[in-house]
């Protein structure tokens, strides 16, 4: 009976195993065939980028409408989301390579001081608005993070991406942002 219980015992565990592994594995390919593909129901390619005036981070206030008239990449994330703290570095990096581009960054779920955290450990020195009560987000039809739009100089979405994790997944959207008409 002793032997019988271990038995099954360790082909439950096995099972549990398999099943953890298949759903990193699931997760993780299906992360990467979404890059750049963002979920149904967000704003898209074509469309006006809704201005907005949040509370800042950081303090003050932020305003999409500020930055009419220069190219635009804006993304939505939080400090929880691990794609995010990839996606940071290389929008900072971007931003650095493109003084003419601004960053501007909406929050809609961490405290501020949890994100003036992951802003200093990414190296990202752009404005970041606090939007925890969503208002934002749900006008850009946001519902998984990071999710980032390049926006030319006139407020229009030129490109958007879902968990822009790679340089090759920033610099595709943003090659069109600089080549898209001002």
């Amino acid at each position: 009976m002793e032997r019988r219980h271990k038995i099954i015992v360790s082909v439950f565990a096995a099972l549990v195993a398999i099943v953890a592994v298949i759903g990193v594995v699931v997760a993780f390919s299906s992360h990467t065939a979404k890059d750049q593909a963002v979920p149904p129901g967000t704003l898209g390619v074509g469309k006006t980028a809704p201005n907005f005036t949040l509370p800042g981070v950081n303090g003050g206030t932020v305003t999409l409408d500020a930055f009419r008239g220069k190219p635009v990449i804006l993304t939505f994330g939080a400090a929880y989301c691990g794609p995010c703290h990839q996606e940071f570095p290389l929008l900072a990096k971007a931003a650095k390579q493109h003084p003419n581009v601004s960053v501007v960054g909406v929050d809609p779920e961490d405290l501020p001081g949890d994100m003036q955290q992951m802003m200093r450990q990414t190296g990202a020195k752009w404005p970041m608005a606090d939007d925890r009560q969503g208002d934002v987000a749900a006008r850009y039809g946001v519902t998984t993070l990071p999710i980032t739009f390049f926006v030319n100089g006139r407020g229009t979405i030129v490109a958007s991406g879902f968990g822009l994790t790679s340089q090759s997944l920033v610099d595709a959207p943003l090659n069109k942002l600089l080549h898209a008409p001002a």
